[in-house]
């Protein structure tokens, strides 16, 4: 173990540490917890050696937007940025653009539904005027239960699994409870064959926006998606492409700030 890595490797902290949000409440805001595919003074890569404190920090809402966001971002790790340093993400770069106050609420591996349940926290919290929702693939939905007399919910996709030793999140559960939970959640993803469970999330989307008087942009980075949006006529903005460049944030698979700057670029006077 190298001698300037310390919090990455303590087992005690690992044991009360969950990937999302834990919360006293259910419904609450979707977080990804630690820094984990985001740093703050570096491009995180899957064998970083970087030492952080927060690496396995429990985050709460105020740990992720310290501002009041009059646009809420919504979507995936496309919108969260998934290791990128923040200042190359979306929802960063349409602040500078629009010089409007955004926040980031997107939620990596996160579905419709994760959209959802942080477009209704970003309302009540922040009473954001204007929504932009990059939704991605309808085959995801969220794990929820509770443990402990506490909240969990985490993103679940047809392949997910749970790749931590038995250190993690000892204090809740163990792995035995979690794996079962998770091939769950997956077996109602894979018998969900017409995805009725995702379309209806991003219509109660559209629904609530209305209700509330939010203004609301969408658009998809997958062409199943926008052609549902479409089909339902919502207001779609470009697309996201990420043909535009082969160049990819540090696990050599997500976008990168350049795709980020080419979206913004398109989009922002649909916006303003």
């Amino acid at each position: 173990m190298p001698h300037n890595v310390n919090h990455k490797y303590d087992k005690e902290s690992q044991k009360q540490w969950f990937p999302y949000s834990i919360s006293t409440v259910s419904d609450d805001f979707i977080i990804q917890n630690g820094v984990h595919g985001r740093c703050p003074d570096v491009i995180c890569s899957e064998d970083c050696q970087q030492d952080n404190p927060r690496y396995w920090q429990n985050l709460k809402i105020n740990d992720v937007i310290s501002n009041s966001p009059e646009i809420g971002c919504f979507g995936c790790s496309f919108t969260y940025g998934s290791y990128l340093q923040e200042n190359a993400t979306w929802p960063y770069l349409l602040q500078q653009s629009l010089k409007k106050q955004t926040g980031n609420f997107g939620v990596p591996g996160g579905g419709a539904d994760a959209c959802l349940i942080n477009l209704i926290n970003a309302y009540n919290r922040f009473k954001i005027k204007t929504a932009v929702v990059l939704f991605p693939v309808m085959d995801r939905r969220l794990l929820t239960f509770q443990s402990k007399g506490l909240n969990f919910q985490i993103p679940i996709g047809p392949h997910s699994s749970w790749p931590f030793d038995e250190f993690l999140a000892q204090n809740y559960f163990n792995q035995e409870f979690i794996i079962d939970k998770i091939e769950e959640a997956k077996r109602q993803i894979v018998l969900d064959t017409e995805q009725k469970y995702s379309k209806e999330k991003i219509i109660s989307i559209k629904n609530y926006c209305e209700e509330k008087s939010i203004t609301l942009y969408v658009s998809s980075w997958d062409k199943q998606t926008r052609d549902f949006l479409k089909q339902n006529n919502f207001g779609v903005l470009s697309a996201y492409d990420m043909s535009v460049s082969e160049e990819r944030a540090g696990d050599n698979e997500h976008p990168c700030k350049v795709h980020n700057i080419d979206w913004v670029s398109k989009i922002e006077t649909s916006i303003s």
